[in-house]
């Protein structure tokens, strides 16, 4: 990172740059609702009507029903797991970036799989399972069949419907342990990239990216991490590395490998006394940030401007 002498910038300025990035200061119009969603580095969706009221709030006339349709119909948009093993809502053609971007916080899930069945050997062939079964929408429920009557793996019903809910759900039995089915979705996403498909009913589903998504690119998971870097700092700059660490849900120590990488495209800020930084390229654009006129936004829970 550059040692010369910190711009100094105000908050005002901050807050200008940080709303135009958010396009809440000045929406998009209504064609840009895919690169609307890239801008604000995805929409949080663990409730999709927040997210549809994240995109709402930064395009012009945007409807509940232009949303589905990108989701379901079109497949430019997508629901994933990425930072902070949360659901976001994302453009489907930056899906990689974003997920391999976070394979560090996914891989998690893998270490802890392999700890408790012990057996690497075991563990592979089970995900290779699961992966061939995801080349179509799978819901748990599916997912717990498939792996009984194509590959001989005994399913039981135990409490497991995460914090705080005892119901019973399918666990897949192995040698030594047995896992939840439902934990086989995050666990197959630190090797391979999977996003929501059609669900039924209350239940999820998830698909293989490659089989959902047209034209489907991965992308090495150094250079995603870079570019989700980018993507942080164009956003929600200035940050700092910490900053960006919760955000993406990993361990700083993680983090200050992939921010040494970018080093040498990121400045030192001075914001009122908050040291800081933001990218080269932004520079100029923060120091000369303005609000022409009131704002006022109705955020949903979870919006990504509070909490980037």
């Amino acid at each position: 990172m550059s040692e010369q002498t910190p711009a100094e910038i105000s908050w005002e300025r901050v807050d200008a740059f940080r709303l135009a990035r958010h396009h809440l200061s000045h929406q998009r119009p209504s064609a840009a609702l895919t690169s609307a969603a890239a801008d604000m580095a995805g929409a949080q969706a663990q409730l999709l009507p927040a997210a549809e009221i994240s995109l709402w709030a930064r395009v012009k006339g945007a409807k509940v029903g232009d949303v589905e349709s990108a989701i379901w119909k079109d497949h430019t948009l997508v629901k994933a797991w990425c930072m902070r093993r949360t659901l976001f809502l994302l453009p489907s053609s930056e899906l990689a970036i974003f997920t391999r971007g976070t394979t560090r916080r996914a891989a998690y899930h893998l270490r802890y799989a392999l700890s408790r069945i012990g057996s690497e050997k075991e563990l592979n062939e089970l995900l290779d399972h699961v992966l061939e079964a995801l080349k179509e929408p799978r819901t748990r429920a599916d997912l717990a069949q498939t792996l009984s009557k194509s590959h001989g793996y005994k399913i039981k019903s135990k409490p497991g419907g995460g914090w705080g809910n005892r119901s019973q759900v399918p666990w897949v039995e192995l040698r030594k342990a047995s896992i939840p089915v439902g934990q086989l979705f995050h666990i197959i996403a630190a090797r391979h990239v999977i996003c929501s498909g059609p669900g039924k009913g209350n239940e999820s589903a998830y698909v293989r990216a490659d089989k959902w998504i047209p034209e489907w690119k991965d992308v090495p998971i150094e250079k995603a991490e870079k570019e989700l870097l980018i993507r942080y700092l164009r956003s929600f700059g200035p940050a700092t590395l910490t900053d960006f660490a919760l955000w993406a849900g990993m361990y700083v120590r993680d983090v200050k490998e992939i921010w040494a990488r970018e080093a040498d495209n990121i400045v030192n800020v001075d914001v009122e006394g908050w040291k800081s930084s933001i990218l080269r390229s932004d520079l100029t654009e923060l120091k000369e940030a303005e609000i022409d006129r009131p704002v006022v936004c109705l955020l949903p829970f979870f919006d990504s401007f509070l909490l980037g």
